[in-house]
C-alpha cells in the first residue's frame, strides 16, 4: 500500500467519510442504483464529484440528470454478476 493510500484511508476513518470501493468508475460507464428510491434503475455516469455522482437516466416518459451519493451506485456489470451468483 502506498503512503497516499494509507493517508487517505486514515482520513476517511477519522472523519467518517465514505470508503473506497473495490471498483473504479469511468465517465460513460453504465451503472445501476443499489440503494434509495431509484434502486434497480440503470443509468450512465456523467461526472464524479466525490462523494456524489451525476447520472444520466432514462425514466418512463422522460430523460433526467440526477445527482446522488456514490455509495448508492455500482457498475452495472458487477451488479449483474452479483445477482447471478
Amino acid at each position: 500500500m502506498e503512503i497516499w493510500d494509507w493517508c487517505g484511508n486514515r482520513i476517511e476513518e477519522m472523519f467518517n467519510l465514505p470508503g473506497r470501493h473495490d471498483y473504479v468508475l469511468h465517465v460513460g460507464e453504465r451503472i445501476v442504483v443499489t440503494d434509495g428510491p431509484l434502486k434497480g434503475s440503470e443509468g450512465t455516469l456523467v461526472e464524479e464529484r466525490r462523494p456524489r455522482v451525476i447520472l444520466h437516466m432514462a425514466l418512463p416518459q422522460r430523460t433526467v440528470v440526477i445527482e446522488m451519493d456514490l455509495e448508492w451506485i455500482a457498475p452495472a456489470s458487477s451488479a449483474r454478476s452479483a445477482t447471478s451468483s
